[in-house]
């Protein structure tokens, strides 16, 4: 699986439902895209996909892709912690 976050594109590699690398390729294009910022609510938990598209249309996940980023980063209970 490759996630764009626009600078760099991390290619992610499953195994056996398990990560087994993780890669940096640089600046490339790629089925999901995330502003880098936004990456890290869905990745805690804190949104979900479609919650972080209604504020960031650039936000985009291919319909081929959407279930598996759906079931491994489902929304949890979380709390981001700010100082403002």
């Amino acid at each position: 699986m490759r996630l764009s976050l626009y600078r760099e594109t991390l290619s992610l590699r499953l195994v056996a439902g398990r990560l087994a690398e993780v890669a940096n390729l640089g600046f490339t294009g790629e089925e999901i895209r995330f502003p880098p910022l936004q990456f890290i609510p869905l990745v805690l938990g804190y949104r979900t996909v479609e919650e972080l598209r209604t504020a960031y249309p650039d936000v985009s996940v291919a319909p081929a892709w959407r279930l598996l980023v759906d079931t491994l980063l489902p929304k949890a209970e979380s709390f981001i912690y700010t100082i403002y």
